[in-house]
């Protein structure tokens, strides 16, 4: 005798004639079938939208509409399904199958990368140089550093001045090793302490992408002078080439605050996958980052959490993508990268110090290229980093990344030998800071209100 069916209630009948209608839906089926790991938003979209329209009252305590479809799907019996159901409940466990394969995926290539958190503690187990600071700076503050020229060589060439606008000097100083208080090899990773205040003076880390490195090399140092080559050029009386990416304070006499404009070729087809890259080269460095020394992440996700700041993604993905090997790895649910960011091919600047945002005086930048055509890559080609105030001279390397304090005197050692160097850094400076609360003001106070505002004040805003 077969057991009595299961009598649906009109609230089961509701919610099942509602499945049956989205398994109609024909975006809905694509996206389920591709699986991309981005569509999930997508999707959920696509149902409420249908449930609006269906009249269905979703439960506002679902976590998304598609997890509630699923769970609500597994409380029945097969035998209580049309066949269009069965069909669309197979697709969702295949959808679901596949992201889980695809997240297991990315936490693998995660951990190979170096974007997942190698330690509990804020610092990786490298080690520590105490050093006291000088009371007189050496390299000497506003000069480019020379550190291969004997006393009868002759100075470079001074340079030409391609902006009269941009700071310019043109003194050099020899470098004389024996005045240095530290010198970091290029094998060595170390954390410089004040040996009074046992504040930080700088975290230097050596192979900063772990595995798949040559893959992210190539397309990093690729995308790079693309993007150079796009770009107006900042900081021009300097050698090599600097440019912004991410958000600028806008021209020197009338700031505004808005992503960068610099490209010279304005609007091109390939725009916004191209800031996509960008912002994904910076997510990917804002990762690694996390990953290993979380103390520095704290310092900008402070800063950002408090002022409401953007973050480096200008198309609003919230994601970063890394090609790796011919197999493009997508990630979300990563902070993306601070706003303001540089990218550089043979940069160098003499002794100088930065101002920053108040409470947020770091700064770090990756080198994530050095070359050089006779393999002269160590000390004899210079391009060392300096940070006067302590005598710290780091010699570069590949994937080394720096953080370090912009208000201590520093700079990047002349170029010799023809060694490249190809990096980004990323900062939060001064100008950014009263630029970006400027920019709030003008908004509260309706001088600005069309357009793609970066800001949206809540109510406590507009109660002050």
């Amino acid at each position: 005798m077969n057991p009595p069916e299961k009598k649906l209630s009109l609230k089961d009948k509701l919610f099942l004639d509602f499945v049956t209608n989205l398994s109609t839906n024909w975006d809905l089926y694509q996206l389920l079938n591709s699986a991309k790991w981005n569509s999930d938003s997508m999707i959920n979209t696509i149902i409420a939208t249908e449930a609006r329209q269906f009249n269905y009252r979703l439960p506002p305590t679902s976590d998304t509409p598609l997890s509630f479809i699923k769970s609500r799907l597994g409380d029945y019996s097969k035998s209580d399904f049309p066949l269009s159901i069965i069909e669309f409940q197979n697709i969702l466990q295949a959808h679901s199958d596949t992201r889980k394969s695809e997240q297991r995926r990315r936490h693998h290539k995660a951990r190979r990368i170096g974007i997942s958190k190698i330690s509990l503690s804020d610092f990786p187990d490298i080690p520590i140089v105490r050093l006291s600071r000088r009371s007189i700076e050496y390299p000497p503050r506003n000069h480019y550093i020379l550190e291969n020229h004997g006393v009868n060589e002759k100075f470079p060439e001074t340079l030409k001045v391609r902006d009269s606008t941009c700071t310019y000097k043109d003194t050099f100083h020899r470098l004389d090793r024996t005045q240095l208080s530290h010198t970091l090899s290029q094998d060595q990773s170390c954390i410089y302490i004040d040996n009074k205040t046992g504040g930080i003076i700088a975290i230097v880390i050596r192979h900063l992408a772990k595995q798949y490195f040559p893959s992210i090399q190539r397309w990093a140092t690729k995308l790079i002078k693309e993007s150079l080559r796009r770009r107006s050029k900042s900081q021009r009386n300097n050698p090599g080439a600097l440019a912004r990416v991410g958000v600028s304070e806008g021209a020197r006499n009338a700031r505004l605050f808005g992503w960068v404009r610099n490209l010279t070729k304005k609007n091109p087809a390939d725009r916004l996958q191209h800031e996509q890259e960008i912002s994904s080269l910076f997510g990917v460095k804002y990762a690694l980052l996390r990953g290993q020394i979380p103390w520095v992440t704290n310092k900008f996700e402070s800063i950002m959490s408090a002022s409401n700041l953007p973050r480096l993604d200008q198309n609003r993905n919230s994601e970063f993508t890394i090609p790796l090997d011919g197999d493009s790895v997508s990630f979300q649910g990563y902070p993306l990268a601070p706003p303001e960011g540089y990218i550089a091919v043979d940069y160098a600047k003499y002794i100088h110090k930065d101002t920053h945002w108040i409470g947020c005086p770091w700064a770090a930048y990756w080198n994530i290229s050095r070359i050089q055509t006779t393999g002269l890559v160590g000390p004899e080609s210079g391009a060392s980093f300096f940070i006067s105030d302590y005598g710290i001279r780091i010699l570069n390397d590949s994937n080394t990344c720096v953080v370090w304090n912009v208000s201590h005197w520093h700079g990047t050692g002349w170029y010799d030998n023809k060694v490249s160097h190809v990096g980004i850094a990323m900062l939060l400076s001064r100008t950014t800071e009263r630029v970006w609360n400027e920019y709030k003001r003008k908004i509260l106070s309706g001088e600005l209100s069309d357009g793609d505002l970066l800001w949206t004040p809540d109510e406590e805003d507009l109660e002050r």
